[in-house]
């Protein structure tokens, strides 16, 4: 009975390690959320391979932005804005943004 408990214990735990990195978003990458308020810009986004990404649409989503928190996020570019006060990276509109 020992050995089945482990093996249940294991299991459980298990899935909740790997759960803890499940990207919820299709085709999501990596990435954290940067605070810029000093510069006036805001939040932006710094993508795992060092791009960074200037999100116009961040409200729109359940998620409290806070610097350096860990999300997936999928994205396309904006065609209609061309500039910004940041002037860090392109200027997006978010499809999906989580937690990871």
């Amino acid at each position: 009975m020992n050995f089945y408990k482990k093996i249940i214990i294991s299991s459980i735990v298990m899935s909740n390690i790997i759960g803890c990195q499940k990207n919820e978003c299709l085709d999501g990458v990596k990435a954290r959320i940067e605070n810029n308020q000093l510069d006036g810009c805001g939040f932006t986004i710094k993508l795992n391979n060092g791009d960074q990404i200037e999100p116009i649409n961040l409200s729109d989503f359940n998620l409290e932005p806070e610097h350096n928190k860990k999300v997936w996020v999928s994205y396309h570019i904006n065609q209609n804005l061309s500039a910004s006060i940041c002037m860090v990276g392109e200027i997006v509109v978010i499809d999906c943004i989580s937690e990871r």
